[in-house]
């Protein structure tokens, strides 16, 4: 997500969370965000940039998620953002699993899928 300050959007979403106001997402000691509706499938990890943060999904060690799983968790996350930062939010991208080498190993493949 390009902003022009992703410190304050990571501090907005755990106060927003910390008072309520964010009520599917939670957030661990290590600073992942973490989809509480349906069950832990993956955590969103922020990475602080100068003029953005980056959000790489960490899977599950026992679990393979699948690609649906994947989408639904990205889109959810979006939808977050979209909703309590519009302001912040300059532009935001997101890629299809594997397209970079932060997010999770742990995902079905496309040739799974046939």
């Amino acid at each position: 997500m390009r902003t022009s300050h992703p410190q304050t959007v990571i501090d907005g979403i755990k106060r927003k969370i910390d008072f309520n106001q964010i009520t599917s997402w939670s957030y661990d000691e290590d600073g992942d965000f973490v989809f509480v509706e349906e069950g832990i499938i993956a955590w969103m990890r922020p990475v602080i940039l100068v003029t953005r943060v980056d959000f790489y999904v960490i899977g599950r060690n026992d679990t393979e998620m699948s690609l649906k799983e994947y989408a639904k968790f990205h889109s959810r996350f979006v939808e977050m953002l979209l909703a309590y930062f519009p302001e912040d939010c300059k532009y935001m991208l997101v890629t299809s699993p594997f397209a970079n080498e932060n997010d999770t190993k742990n995902i079905q493949t496309i040739w799974q899928l046939h």
